[in-house]
């Protein structure tokens, strides 16, 4: 029994998109990690100063008062994210170091 011969062209051909796409978002990923490293994005301050805010009072700024103390700027792109992850900051949690001065 002999197979037919193949090459390696029409094995890649049926998967060209999806290698495309993938070869892409690795270079526009590649691209953004070296524009701005990991672990200094510009909004990281704002973006843990709504999640403390929200995790002390149980609910996201309201007014602009409440806007200004938990820092929202308007530009937050995942207040909901942040929102829903801000139980593991509540006060009073196990092993939760927020609000709580080292020593």
């Amino acid at each position: 029994m002999s197979h037919p011969p193949t090459s390696h062209a029409s094995r890649i051909t049926p998967h060209l998109p999806l290698l495309l796409i993938l070869l892409l978002f690795s270079a526009l990923t590649l691209y953004q990690s070296i524009l701005l490293p990991l672990g200094e994005a510009d909004d990281e301050t704002d973006h843990y100063q709504y999640l403390r805010f929200v995790a002390r009072t149980g609910h996201p700024p309201f007014t602009e008062a409440e806007r200004s103390e938990a820092g929202f700027k308007g530009g937050l792109a995942s207040p909901g994210i942040d929102w829903l992850t801000a139980w593991t900051h509540r006060p009073g949690r196990r092993g939760n170091q927020a609000g709580h001065s080292p020593g």
